[in-house]
């Protein structure tokens, strides 16, 4: 596999410290296509920064799955200096999107991938979203990086086999499943600790991996 269809968009963290989830990608993209930059990698400061990271994406002829990591709490995302509110995101998707090239987007974030969002990225056709997956609760660092990293890795290696597959290729959102359940047999206190899910959009109504009410 040349390259991996993933991109990162990442914030600053903490004020002091270098923290970066990059490095774990870094070592799945090695994995993967025996290459440490075999994936893209952006940074964004506020929405401005993110739209344009967001269109970069959406340009680049390699990226299918957004890796969106940053703080978040169940309205928006962001740090301390500026807020990112659910409907500005939505707006960020649906400006960038128009081609239907990006397909999943996974949120390395603290509550925001919870049900409200994913009704507004997956029941608006103009994000052209197959899956979101994200944390309905607040997640702690090095847990939610190691959970996402388990992921993604089982992520590229569905893509690994899809692109070896000559005919009955997966769809983007059977590949994202698969990751997912694989990813649960792992850790399964993902769901019940920090409220882990993936959500799809299936014959006009927004379904998940674990029922929410």
């Amino acid at each position: 596999m040349k390259h991996l269809p993933f991109s990162v968009i990442e914030n600053r963290w903490f004020d002091s410290g270098n923290d970066t989830v990059k490095y774990c990608f870094d070592s799945i993209a090695s994995i993967y296509c025996d290459k440490s930059d075999g994936f893209l990698y952006h940074q964004f400061n506020g929405k401005e920064s993110l739209q344009n990271a967001f269109f970069q994406c959406t340009k680049d002829e390699k990226t299918e799955i957004i890796y969106l990591a940053t703080h978040g709490n169940k309205k928006s995302i962001g740090n301390k200096y500026y807020r990112i509110s659910k409907t500005e995101l939505k707006n960020v998707v649906i400006r960038s999107n128009a081609k239907k090239k990006i397909k999943g987007l996974f949120l390395g974030a603290c509550e925001i991938g919870n049900k409200s969002l994913a009704k507004d990225l997956l029941e608006n056709k103009d994000t052209h979203l197959e899956w979101i997956a994200g944390y309905n609760s607040a997640v702690d660092w090095i847990d939610g990086t190691a959970i996402d990293m388990i992921f993604f890795s089982k992520l590229a290696k569905q893509y690994s086999d899809n692109n070896n597959r000559k005919r009955g290729k997966y769809s983007s959102r059977k590949m994202a499943h698969i990751a997912a359940s694989e990813l649960l047999k792992i850790v399964p206190g993902a769901f019940h600790e920090y409220g882990f899910n993936i959500y799809f959009h299936e014959k006009g109504k927004l379904t998940s991996m674990f029922a929410i009410e």
